[in-house]
């Protein structure tokens, strides 16, 4: 199993900037293991301030050389389980035949088709596959949600340059597949 980006030009086109891993055709480009940071941008102050969430697709492909894989799923654990900025969800959808899913214009867009479910612990993990056979894949939009922080009533600003200089600016998640 491996996961590629999308947005490439045609299918198996080499794209490797999650930027513009926004659905379409499947890259040759394999997300690396251990990467999977690539897919969205460190937090920016404009992202914090702005709150929201943004949006990326990618794709899971069977490589494993085995004719199915069944039961398929996944789910998320962050590195430090408190303090974090950010929530992940994912919204699973089937792939055409030529490996091509649904495009969005913008990551701050959300795809038509989809529904996104909160993936974070083995206990949220969700169902992505009955079966994937072998070369064949499915599409997997992934939402990075801000979380908003609980409002500074009175502070200091020794304390304030403090809070601020102790943001985190990424997050470190594991993404678990289980077949």
């Amino acid at each position: 199993m491996q996961l590629f980006f999308t947005g490439a030009q045609f299918f198996g086109a080499l794209q490797n900037e999650g930027s513009r891993s926004l659905g379409g055709f499947t890259s040759g480009s394999v997300i690396p293991n251990g990467k999977l940071n690539a897919i969205f941008p460190e937090i920016s102050k404009y992202t914090n301030e702005r709150g929201g969430f943004e949006v990326r697709g990618i794709v899971l492909l069977n490589t494993t050389g085995s004719d199915i894989l069944s039961d398929v799923y996944i789910w998320h654990e962050f590195a430090e389980p408190t303090g974090n900025r950010v929530k992940f969800e994912i919204s699973p959808v089937s792939l055409l035949d030529n490996k091509k899913m649904e495009a969005i214009s913008h990551g701050d867009s959300l795809p038509y088709v989809g529904n996104f479910y909160d993936t974070e612990g083995e206990s949220n993990k969700i169902l992505i596959s009955n079966g994937i056979v072998k070369g064949g894949g499915v599409g997997l939009w992934v939402k990075r949600n801000m979380v908003t922080p609980d409002p500074i009533i009175s502070v200091s600003c020794a304390e304030l340059k403090k809070y601020m200089g102790n943001q985190k600016k990424e997050e470190l998640t594991n993404v678990i597949i289980s077949y």
